[in-house]
């Protein structure tokens, strides 16, 4: 017996039920599946109407947790904008996560995240640097990174010359 076609609405609940997703990345979803536009828009509007999308809260909970993984707030902002998310409702959510704290607050984070139970004091100089390395390719200001870990900061210039 052949199967009844699934409406663009039930795909999109579907979808939503296996993870949460942005308003983009259902879009995007629903178009992969071939879905027309019009029909896209009206899913999106009715589950939207349900509460089953919230982009707001979705941005929230994603820069919460790209902090907690010891993103500094500008690249977890740039990578929330990447994934859909309008960039000021980005920048918005990652502050909000923030609560406020400041540049140096995060990266101390960071290093307790990334250090991994070791204490500091034992680790040698080239420890010190890949952990420097790690907090920066994570955003963080190197001036800060260099002087909480104490390791001096990379001199790019100095580095291309040798």
């Amino acid at each position: 017996m052949p199967r009844a076609p699934v409406s663009t609405f039930d795909r999109a609940v579907r979808l939503l039920a296996a993870r949460r997703r942005s308003e983009a990345e259902l879009r995007g979803a629903l178009e992969h599946q071939g879905a027309p536009a019009g029909e896209i828009a009206d899913a999106i509007a009715r589950v939207k109407h349900l509460a089953y999308l919230d982009d707001r809260t979705l941005a929230e909970d994603r820069a919460r947790k790209l902090l907690a993984q010891g993103y500094a707030v500008d690249l977890a902002a740039q990578k929330l904008a990447a994934t859909g998310f309008d960039e000021p409702d980005a920048s918005a959510a990652v502050r909000g996560a923030a609560e406020g704290a400041t540049s140096e607050e995060l990266c101390r984070r960071a290093l307790e995240v990334r250090r991994k139970g070791r204490n500091l004091l034992t680790l040698e100089g080239a420890a010190r640097r890949r952990l420097a390395r790690a907090l920066v390719a994570r955003g963080h200001d190197p001036q800060i990174v260099a002087r909480l870990l104490g390791v001096a900061p990379r001199d790019r210039e100095a580095e291309a010359r040798e």
